[in-house]
């Protein structure tokens, strides 16, 4: 990705507002972006509001940006230099937008508040917003993906719920007793499994003993045997063993959908799946560990950050909303909602994430982050997921796995060489 390809459409760009600025009342203004829609706005809607309303010489005015566009329209702003004073990034994107020398070291500001403690993270978390030794950025939350099942269909099947240790073999029996034509129509009603996400997809190329790059980052090992092993197991859930979807028989539904009206038994999912799971009435569910493969058993990691313009003339103030997204009172409401992992730990250990008051078990989400691993994430992040994601699709819709992996790894790795240059 290059910084010229965006200068040009900074003009084009608009975003929504989310707070007035005619209510500042001469405070300093503070710009923050952030992505996502329906729940997530609504979360960060009160949040502003919340400080703004604690606030004397501070205003935060919440810049939302709907769709995949995120990206794109942080990098034209960075160009035309008019970014936000505050930007939140996915760690996927991160690295991409670091390596350009466009952010704050955030590091200084934690060493002396008084407060806030390097030491209060995850260190999974601050690695993912670390760049060259600086910490470029602070994670606000995290995510582990686990197994989400309905427990009563699992019931209903006499099957007993997974335990921590089940394997890939355990877990082909119960997607095939809990596959059904329950009106023996000859097509199937309920599927046993629906396919993940291609990034969740990670997790079945990794207990195969495969990677997606190397230690260092510089080369793509989706073409050796145990990848390919990994992308087969998914490619034969569908259309060899029939208990997973094929696309055209899912008729325009999502994962959440399905799993909604009882149509999926099983599904991968990260903790921010948890807030739409809380709220549905006829669904009796739980988590679990993903299944152990024939080399391992990992869950995936992923996290959520902030970051601070390098050149913000509000550098005081920007840290101000900054520390307050990650203060007690800023993780308290995260842990609330359900929409990750609080990225500090007490709050994470707080009852007000584990709810002790619900039947799930929200702590095997925690349980998970030793064995837990990010996707490979380098500079080039950007430019290689446009082939991930590619050519995951191709292997759900029937292409065959060992292509899937020999290409996926020709395309990354002539990116990662500088041949090609999306």
């Amino acid at each position: 990705m290059r910084l010229c390809l965006w200068a040009g459409a900074l003009a084009l760009l608009m975003i929504c507002a989310g707070c007035g600025r005619s209510e500042a009342r001469g405070r300093v203004v503070i710009r923050f972006s952030i992505w996502g829609a329906g729940p997530d706005f609504k979360h960060w809607q009160e949040t502003v509001r919340q400080f703004n309303d604690s606030q004397s010489r501070v205003f935060v005015d919440l810049e939302h940006v709907q769709g995949a566009g995120y990206g794109n329209k942080m990098m034209s702003m960075l160009v035309g230099r008019a970014a936000p004073d505050v930007m939140a990034y996915t760690d996927k994107w991160f690295l991409s937008f670091a390596r350009f020398g466009v952010f704050e070291d955030l590091g200084p500001y934690l060493e002396k508040d008084p407060e806030i403690k390097k030491t209060d993270f995850f260190p999974q978390f601050l690695r993912d917003f670390t760049y060259k030794g600086r910490q470029y950025g602070l994670p606000w939350d995290g995510h582990t993906v686990l197994m989400y099942y309905n427990k009563d269909l699992f019931a209903r099947e006499g099957l007993p719920e997974p335990a921590a240790d089940w394997t890939w073999d355990d877990f082909l029996r119960y997607a095939k007793a809990l596959t059904k034509d329950t009106d023996g129509d000859g097509r199937v009603d309920q599927f046993g499994f629906i396919a993940p996400l291609w990034l969740n997809g990670f997790v079945w190329v990794w207990d195969a003993g495969g990677a997606d790059l190397n230690e260092e980052k510089t080369r793509c090992l989706m073409d050796s045997p145990q990848s390919i092993r990994g992308l087969r197991f998914q490619h034969d859930l569908i259309f060899k063993h029939h208990v997973c979807p094929q696309t055209k028989e899912m008729a325009g539904m999502s994962q959440d959908s399905l799993f909604n009206a009882g149509k999926v038994a099983m599904a991968m999912g990260g903790a921010y799946w948890m807030a739409f799971c809380r709220e549905l009435t006829g669904v009796n569910w739980d988590v679990v560990m993903p299944p152990r493969g024939p080399a391992s058993q990992w869950s995936r990691r992923t996290s959520d950050g902030v970051t601070m313009w390098k050149e913000t003339p509000h550098k005081k103030e920007a840290w101000q909303w900054i520390r307050y997204l990650l203060s007690d009172k800023g993780q308290a409401r995260i842990a609330s909602l359900g929409r990750g992992i609080p990225a500090r730990r007490n709050m994470a250990y707080s009852t007000a994430f584990l709810r002790p008051d619900l039947p799930q078990h929200t702590i095997r989400f925690l349980d998970a982050l030793p064995h837990a691993r990010p996707q490979a994430i380098n500079e080039k992040a950007e430019e290689i997921n446009v082939i991930y994601g590619r050519e995951w699709d191709l292997l759900l819709l029937g292409k065959d796995p060992t292509a899937v992996g020999r290409d996926t790894a020709r395309e990354i790795n002539d990116i990662l060489s500088g041949r090609t240059r999306l």
